[in-house]
């Protein structure tokens, strides 16, 4: 008999703490003659989605072979708990399409009172539009000219692209957009949320509804 073991068939677990997959082989008949190794696959760059851990080429000792899976989903870790809100938040366009399965996000935020500001590349960031919610790892933002913010990927079979841009006096301009986004559902109003590290803000809006 071959089992996988560490991970749980049909487990989500947070990055960072995925336990490690490996084989378990047994025969009470004619006996183990080779061992199942493991071999995991799956995911994306960022090590997020969906993961199968196999294990195979096991034998016993009557040239019977043995092989085992599961599948299980690796998210982000949440974001620390908030202690900085925006003041203010304001969103100033959403665009949703919910036959493609697009959106598109412009927004701004000024700093609140006590935040000692923001460091995207070190920090994640999680962005709530209706019922979808994403967190860019921390780490995963580049800092380009002019001190802007940017972010390229894929998480959990969603494209994302996001744009941090410093506007001066702690205020700053956000812009996100996303390709695969599961929105069905949405109506209006929506409520738009943005967290980087401990600073976030929320903020409602009729947006421009595509079906």
């Amino acid at each position: 008999m071959v089992r996988v073991t560490g991970v749980t068939n049909g487990a989500t677990y947070t990055l960072g703490s995925v336990p490690p997959a490996g084989c378990e082989t047994t025969d009470a008949l004619s006996g183990v003659q080779t061992s199942a190794t493991p071999n995991v696959t799956g995911g994306d760059a960022n090590g997020l989605g969906a993961f199968t851990a196999s294990c195979t080429g096991a034998t016993d000792n009557a040239g019977n072979a043995g092989e085992a899976s599961v599948t299980y989903q690796v998210t982000s870790a949440p974001p620390p708990p908030s202690a900085f809100v925006f003041n203010p938040f304001n969103v100033d366009r959403l665009n949703i399409n919910l036959r493609f399965k697009t959106l598109f996000l412009l927004s701004n935020f000024t700093l609140g009172q006590g935040s000692d500001g923001i460091n995207p590349p070190m920090e994640p960031v999680t962005i709530r539009i209706a019922n979808f919610t994403t967190t860019i790892p921390a780490g995963s933002f580049s800092k380009g000219r002019l001190g802007v913010y940017t972010y390229f990927g894929t998480i959990n079979n969603v494209s994302i692209q996001a744009l941090i841009a410093p506007l001066g006096n702690n205020r700053f301009g956000f812009q996100a957009a996303a390709y695969g986004a599961n929105l069905n559902g949405t109506t209006n109003r929506v409520t738009v949320g943005l967290a980087i590290g401990n600073d976030s803000g929320m903020a409602s809006i009729n947006p421009v509804i595509i079906k």
